[in-house]
């Protein structure tokens, strides 16, 4: 599987637009609307004219070798979701019991490598949404169940997540969006009935949103969705899902999502990840002088390694210096300000985060 961050992808011929609108928007609706599923899944082809030829890149840097600590994964992964089902089990009469398992750590902890290996690891069919490469959120703001259940569709279908906005904004999606989730759910699970497995649907960056109800809304309807699977007793449905703040972490209802922080890296995680770079190198040295510029952070002991890798005589600090300079791309002046002063009132003993807007989340992200 390859995860390559593409340019846009390039827009649509005229001939594309004109046979996107022509198809029936009203016939796939109609049947639909009419639980005539197997014409309805005819009718899909139409959604061909939104794939792509970009690959997109989910993890970022890119994954640079095996899983640390793979074998562990496994049987965690494992055990999560045998406490998922008999969780889902119990919630048709339990109120509380959670339907999906939420990811707990910051950005750049390995949480979009689980996603992504986590189908592979069970042998699952997987189904991966995300909610960043700068996608416009708009359609999924306004019609938080039916996009959602919208982009397990265009993911079976093979259409990347970032020509998901392209279709909402479409004849063919507006119509759809406008069925409603009572609607579209039962179609959706003919769809995942299809499927000869059973389902993974990873949910990541959800808190690109940035709006709890929307969020709750999302999770309640894929939970769900996994519930309805369940009853008809044809497949198990993991559903997981990453976020950074704990407020979103239950549905409209109340039902609580499952935790689950995956183990913190340590030396022997910077060992993996410098095998490739430590150019000969004493592997205790440069692991010690990693994990002093980058801590046990994935994507900053990914970063310190390459540096390392690059540099004719590495020191901490210059190590440092380049992990912080490919941290900072894309962060303002003004919130880097506000978390210098986090950072020095925490050594004062002041513990309030800093006034800025972005500034909580940013600091999820990188620390939680």
């Amino acid at each position: 599987m390859v995860y390559r961050l593409g340019n846009d992808p390039p827009a649509f011929t005229s001939k594309a637009k004109r046979q996107a609108a022509e198809i029936s928007k009203t016939t796939l609706t109609e049947l639909i609307t009419n639980g005539l599923f197997d014409e309805a899944t005819k009718e899909l082809k139409v959604l061909s004219h939104f794939k792509s030829v970009v690959v997109e890149e989910y993890c970022y840097p890119a994954k640079v070798g095996s899983t640390w600590k793979g074998a562990n994964l496994v049987q965690e992964l494992r055990k999560l979701c045998d406490d998922l089902h008999k969780s889902i089990e119990s919630s048709g009469l339990d109120r509380q019991a959670g339907r999906i398992v939420g990811i707990r750590p910051g950005t750049g902890c390995g949480k979009s490598h689980i996603l992504l290996e986590a189908p592979k690891i069970l042998n699952n069919t997987g189904i991966y949404i995300t909610y960043n490469l700068d996608q416009n959120l708009q359609f999924d703001k306004e019609h938080p169940q039916e996009s959602v259940l919208l982009r397990i569709i265009l993911r079976l279908r093979g259409v990347p997540n970032t020509r998901s906005p392209t279709f909402f904004k479409s004849g063919l999606g507006r119509s759809l969006l406008s069925l409603g989730a009572d609607a579209l759910r039962p179609f959706v699970i003919d769809q995942l009935n299809r499927v000869e497995s059973d389902i993974f649907i990873g949910v990541d960056e959800i808190m690109d949103l940035r709006d709890v109800a929307v969020i709750r809304a999302i999770l309640s309807e894929l939970g769900e969705l996994s519930y309805q699977l369940f009853l008809q007793k044809s497949q198990k449905c993991n559903v997981f899902a990453t976020s950074l703040q704990e407020e979103p972490f239950h549905t409209i209802s109340g039902r609580t999502i499952l935790p689950w922080t995956p183990e913190v890296p340590d030396e022997t995680a910077a060992e993996l990840i410098l095998q490739t770079c430590s150019n000969n190198r004493d592997m205790k040295g440069c692991t010690a002088l990693a994990i002093s510029a980058a801590g046990f952070h994935f994507r900053s002991l990914v970063f310190a390694a390459r540096a390392i890798s690059d540099a004719m005589n590495p020191t901490v600090q210059s190590i440092l210096g380049q992990v912080y300079a490919r941290w900072k791309k894309g962060v303002s002046g003004m919130l880097l300000s506000s978390i210098r002063l986090y950072v020095m009132d925490s050594c004062r003993g002041t513990t309030s985060l800093p006034n800025h807007p972005s500034c909580e989340i940013l600091w999820s992200r990188l620390w939680m």
